[in-house]
């Protein structure tokens, strides 16, 4: 890992605020390299950590947690070669938190990173 992505997650993740950075794992990978239960262990901490519909949602979804299968992740980021993923795991390799992101050319010169996706742990 580059020293800019190691410090993009510090940033992204507040490691090194409150808490001890040697206490966390940082890796950054292809997308599509993921497995199916690391898939699922994404689509758990968005679905239990990721926030909840607001009074302007259809009445059925006020209140509730967003939720996002892991279906969708297999079919949206998995087909897109410029996908990757950037995860933080706590000491018993717990899933913190991670960031999807693709990264891109535009024209000559001029790439892109965007950050399609970031989920934290409540707890963190």
């Amino acid at each position: 890992m580059t020293w800019y992505q190691r410090n993009i997650l510090r940033y992204i993740f507040g490691v090194g605020t409150k808490r001890n950075d040697s206490q966390f794992k940082y890796s950054t990978r292809r997308f599509a390299d993921l497995t199916q239960e690391e898939i699922r262990d994404c689509s758990e901490l968005y679905s239990n950590h990721y926030g909840v519909y607001n009074n302007e949602a259809p009445e059925k979804r006020r209140g509730k947690r967003i939720k996002m299968q892991p279906s969708y992740y297999q079919t949206t980021y998995s087909s897109y070669p410029s996908a990757s993923i950037s995860i933080c795991r706590d000491e018993s390799n717990k899933l913190v938190g991670f960031a999807i992101f693709l990264r891109g050319e535009i024209a000559e010169e001029r790439k892109f990173c965007w950050v399609t996706q970031l989920v934290v742990h409540t707890n963190y």
